[in-house]
């Protein structure tokens, strides 16, 4: 952060500390106060113009020499409550210097109470009933893309607000922006399509537009009015305005507007998900120009808006291309589990499919002892130097991937028309699957030279980088870069690495690395982190090293939670190959469905295929983080333990029915789900009867018994792995030689 008063320019900007500008803008007063009695400590230098006198004067006074008794009343009553009045709730007050109406906006800032005032501005007629409101909403909820709503949204801004020009500014990964909807006047050039770079607007100006949902600029050319004093005079420190609505604006965001013929200017932010996805932005071009504070709140609210509808079509779409991905995973996860078959065949034979799952134009391989080639490939020569680069980045997760391999390798540059991007499943030593994607070139039609910073010379002679000063078009052609690898095809590779890793240890026992990578995959290497939940999972395999029990906990494209427990009779590699493959497709089912009971009917189709001669059970949970429902259901599995807040436990009254793979014997059997309510402070644990079943004690005793240890120990320990923990030190049988596995959720809050 620079230190107060250093002057800034480009070189410097990213450290400019705008949320302690220590002045305001000069059409509305501010002033502060550490609680309702005491004495002004703080106020802008144009506080005559609200009040009659000059800071001099005003500093030392208490609210109620400056406001008549129902006007304190209002501003106190806020900071009484300690409750916020925001742009969203306006206040109307009078100071005694004046008689027209001021909007006042009372906010926290640490320990300090902020009044910000400006004089009453006429509203526009737009904003006048909650029904208007609601048939902008509604407007917008009727469109049919995210193209159709934006354009939308910008259309309902201009008209509210009256800005000669509106826009919505869309972020990419790198914080470069782009206008990807706009309402203007018909005199003005389009900006539609152009794009910003990241340096128009540093890291600590996003960081205030996600705090802060609004910013305007009434006028680029005003002198802002400072604070008296500039610091607190009790804390000695300057006073935060993250949240304040006259915030003064960094020199080189005015010289900026400027350049660009912006006189006025109001920002609102679009948040997805609690981070910045982009803004509405508003120019006006004739002169100083303000919305009124109503106004201001009800762009606020379309924005919030918005983002919700943005968020939800944008969620849609993640959701289709999920199930696309899990759908390609599981026919390629089930087509290639024939031992007998070379599995370099088999991946051939699906190599359609794969292509399809990542999005690759081709793909090379090398398992089983040779190489192997599909799709729009280079020449052998060059697959051996791109597999010999992505060798050469070893990852903890066995995968590299870049959309960039001519800039990091400027020796394939000349190959970007086949392997612009590459995606490498890292399987084993000397053995890997490869993706390739071409270039996608394509030009980047940019608001001026991103690239141009001018050299201006301030009246103090000092010469400074400004901004750019033209805003023409300026067209960059971009190459050497393929589509960027998105989230969903990384995780579809890891999941298909996995599965490799367990084919070749079935083809291959004698392979120790493969062995070892295939332990590591058997389980999640870490469970979800869900707000207001604790997740934790044990496992303790048998004897033999390799066992059939496996548990899963997944984040769902809903926000559910998939909870899984099986075990298959049995140890050893056949046991954990066909449970990686179960594991796989449950994952791929549960994406398309939504009841446990469904998902168990599918898999016991497969189950009778993949596995005919080994004894299956399962249990599979599906929690709705939000409402604390979780809807259980179970093939031939132990019943799930329920322990709540206060005292007691339940074992859930879930229907076992049969054993998987017995659907092909039995027609299919009718599968049920129960559903439990889990308040704050309960827990739903899931075990394997490895934890539990004795030889001289009936199934049901055993579990009964069990269940009671469950109730004791996850409400005396400090925390669910400790619970974990304690359970298979003490309540596993002596002696087992079965796999134990547990998995615990528990709701925050627990009281201990």
């Amino acid at each position: 952060m620079l230190p107060a008063g250093t002057p800034v320019d480009l070189e410097n900007c990213e450290r400019e500390p705008i949320h302690i500008p220590g002045s305001v803008q000069p059409h509305g007063v501010l002033l502060t106060v550490a609680d309702p009695s005491g004495p002004v400590l703080q106020v802008s230098d144009n506080c005559a113009m609200v009040f009659g006198t000059g800071p001099d004067e005003l500093l030392g006074s208490t609210l109620d020499q400056l406001f008549g008794q129902a006007d304190l009343e209002t501003l106190t009553s806020v900071m009484l409550a300690g409750r916020v009045a925001t742009t969203g709730t306006p206040l109307r007050v009078r100071s005694l210097a004046r008689d027209d109406e001021l909007d006042a906006v009372v906010h926290r800032s640490g320990s300090r109470w902020i009044v910000e005032l400006e004089p009453q501005l006429t509203e526009s007629p737009l904003v006048a009933t909650l029904h208007e409101v609601r048939t902008l909403t509604a407007e917008l909820g009727a469109t049919r893309s995210i193209e159709e709503l934006l354009e939308a949204g910008v259309q309902h801004v201009r008209a509210l607000t009256g800005f000669d020009r509106v826009m919505v500014y869309r972020f990419d990964r790198d914080w470069n922006g782009e206008v990807v909807a706009e309402a203007k006047r018909d005199d003005l050039e389009a900006f539609r399509g152009l794009h910003y770079p990241a340096g128009d607007i540093p890291p600590q100006a996003r960081a205030l537009y996600a705090v802060n949902w609004l910013r305007f600029i009434r006028d680029v050319d005003a002198v802002n009015s400072p604070l008296v004093p500039m610091v607190d005079p009790e804390l000695g420190e300057p006073l935060d305005l993250s949240l304040s609505v006259l915030r003064s604006v960094s020199p080189i965001h005015c010289q900026y507007l400027r350049n660009m013929g912006v006189r006025a200017s109001m920002s609102v932010s679009l948040i997805i998900d609690g981070e910045l996805a982009g803004l509405i932005a508003c120019h006006q071009y004739a002169g100083p120009y303000v919305p009124s504070p109503l106004v201001r709140a009800t762009c606020e609210f379309l924005a919030q808006t918005l983002s919700m509808m943005l968020a939800e079509r944008e969620r849609d779409e993640r959701m289709a291309r999920s199930a696309q991905i899990q759908r390609a995973l599981a026919t390629v996860t089930t087509g290639t589990r024939d031992t007998s078959e070379q599995l370099s065949a088999a991946l051939e034979r699906h190599a359609e499919a794969l292509l399809a799952m990542v999005g690759a134009g081709g793909m090379s391989w090398v398992l089983d002892g040779a190489t192997h080639a599909y799709g729009d490939v280079p020449d052998e020569p060059v697959l051996e130097r791109l597999r010999a680069w992505g060798r050469s980045r070893s990852t903890d997760d066995g995968l590299v991937a870049t959309d960039h391999l001519g800039e990091e390798e400027p020796t394939l540059a000349a190959y970007s028309d086949t392997a612009a991007g590459l995606l490498m499943i890292q399987v084993a030593d000397g053995q890997d699957v490869m993706f390739l994607r071409p270039e996608v070139v394509h030009t980047v039609d940019w608001g001026g030279n991103p690239h141009l910073k001018e050299l201006r010379t301030d009246a103090d002679g000092v010469a400074r980088l400004s901004p750019r000063g033209s805003f023409a078009l300026w067209r960059e052609t971009v190459q050497q870069r393929s589509a960027p690898w998105e989230k969903g095809e990384l995780e579809a590779a890891a999941t298909l690495r996995t599965h490799l890793v367990h084919l070749l240890y079935e083809r291959n026992r004698a392979m120790a690395t493969v062995a070892e990578a295939l332990q590591r995959s058997l389980l999640p290497e870490r469970l979800p982190a869900v707000p207001g939940w604790e997740l934790a999972a044990d496992y303790r395999p048998a004897s033999a090293g390799v066992g059939g029990d496996w548990y899963d906990a997944l984040l769902l494209p809903d926000g559910d939670v998939l909870l899984v427990l099986g075990d298959i009779a049995g140890h050893g590699l056949a046991a954990a190959g066909a449970m990686a493959q179960m594991r796989n497709a449950l994952r791929a089912y549960a994406v398309e469905d939504s009841d446990p009971a469904v998902v168990l009917t599918r898999l016991d189709r497969l189950v009778a295929l993949l596995t005919p001669d080994e004894m299956v059970t399962a249990a599979v949970a599906r929690l709705d983080p939000a409402s604390g429902s979780v809807t259980v259901a179970s093939a031939g599995h132990p019943a799930p333990v329920v322990t709540r807040a206060g005292a007691g436990y339940e074992l859930l009254p879930v229907d076992p029915g049969p054993p998987l793979g017995t659907g092909l014997l039995l027609q299919d059997p009718q599968r049920t789900s129960v559903m439990a309510q889990l308040a704050p402070g309960d827990a739903l644990l899931m075990a394997s009867d490895g934890m539990f079943e004795r030889r001289d004690q009936a199934l049901d005793a055993s579990l009964q018994a069990f269940a009671g240890h469950v109730g004791v120990v996850v409400r005396t320990e400090a925390d669910p792995a400790s619970a974990l923990h304690a359970l298979l030190d003490h309540a596993r049988p002596s002696g087992s030689d079965d796999d134990a596995t547990l998995l615990l959720v528990v709701r925050a809050d627990q009281p201990r």
